[in-house]
């Protein structure tokens, strides 16, 4: 019984009552208040917890990469199955797992993923907004990434999850360089990609002027249009990357859409505008928002430069993990337009809307 209430429908319903009331509590505030006051956690824990028993819990064969992973955890747990295919670089990723065949159950599994997953999002939003943790989540969890994460890409969610955790650690004032690397490190370990979130966070620590970083990334543009295909052949042959190899060389069907990305390149933009508004024209200063912006803007200046490749959007997450920060921590941290408070309402609408259109 309890796993009719597993679907798309109930999780979409509950999502958009959830932002509606969010939406209708933010749009009724001083903007003063809602920026410059601290604001009660606890709905956003509860809602949390809630978000996490809903995911871990799932039946095991909803949701397509999770019946997949599960098939394979009860093969190996009942000895039909010697061992998975492994990567040696993602070893934790098999730690856990094996961890859970030798003393646990599939569902226990699942269960871990999601609280790792939805509980490292929890304490970089806690970390970086604590005054308005609640309404901050909001954005976390209307992500266009955030459920398709937690049921389907596990390992590309809890990585990249990790990864945020990691650099709330290393974006403060107090900055824990040995924490956050370790944590980066354990969530390479679990999906190599995030080695591309690495990098963008050291270069960030030096090149974190939003303006340059901005032409920088339109010129990246520019030459994705022009020199696409010699481009992926190059970083294809120099990374020896053989994921990159096998997306570049599919070709356009039902499935597949291959070619230059306008929609993603617009979705992408939204919060380098942002942060080009904030940084440049209104010259607010935030070390956290620039380095955070910095990592982004690199990060997504990679992935414009193959975004023409099959897929590219699984390339594309490795910037678009920041997202919901990116929208939510200026509108909370600075007073810096009119009638900010109904502005943050409408946006975070706008944030489901592209979630539930493109999601």
């Amino acid at each position: 019984m309890l796993g009719d209430y597993f679907n798309m429908t109930v999780w979409v319903t509950g999502l958009i009552i959830l932002t509606f009331l969010q939406f209708m509590n933010t749009i009724t505030q001083d903007s003063d208040r809602l920026v410059y006051e601290k604001h009660s956690s606890s709905w956003g824990y509860f809602f949390t917890v809630v978000i996490i028993l809903y995911i871990g819990l799932r039946p095991l064969e909803k949701y397509g990469d999770s019946w997949l992973y599960s098939t394979m955890f009860n093969l190996v747990q009942t000895g039909q199955w010697s061992t998975f295919y492994s990567i040696k670089s993602e070893w934790l990723w098999d730690k856990i797992e094996y961890f859970f065949i030798d003393h646990s159950t599939c569902q226990m599994w699942y269960l871990c993923i999601a609280t790792l997953y939805v509980g490292c999002i929890g304490i970089a939003v806690k970390r970086w907004i604590p005054n308005n943790y609640t309404l901050a989540m909001m954005f976390a969890i209307t992500a266009m990434s955030f459920h398709a994460y937690g049921t389907n890409g596990l390992r590309n969610g809890l990585s990249t999850s990790i990864a945020l955790m990691a650099l709330s650690f290393l974006f403060t004032e107090k900055r824990r360089y040995v924490i956050s690397f370790l944590l980066l490190y354990f969530a390479i370990s679990i999906h190599s990609s995030v080695a591309v979130i690495m990098a963008s966070a050291v270069l960030a620590l030096f090149f974190h002027n939003a303006r340059i970083n901005t032409i920088i990334w339109i010129v990246c543009i520019l030459i994705s249009i022009v020199f696409s295909d010699s481009i992926v052949a190059l970083l294809t042959q120099l990374l020896g990357d053989g994921r990159m190899s096998f997306y570049s060389e599919l070709d356009n069907t039902f499935y597949v859409n291959k070619g230059f990305r306008y929609d993603f390149i617009l979705y992408s933009s939204i919060p380098i505008i942002l942060g080009w508004i904030v940084c440049v024209k209104n010259d607010l200063r935030d070390g956290i928002y620039e380095y955070i912006l910095a990592t982004y803007t690199i990060a997504n200046s990679g992935w414009v430069l193959i975004n023409t490749i099959a897929y590219s959007n699984r390339f594309a997450y490795l910037s678009w993990f920041l997202y919901p920060i990116l929208l939510a921590y200026p509108f909370l941290k600075f007073r810096f337009v009119e009638y900010q408070s109904r502005m943050v309402g409408i946006l975070l609408l706008f944030h489901l809307s592209i979630y539930l259109a493109l999601g």
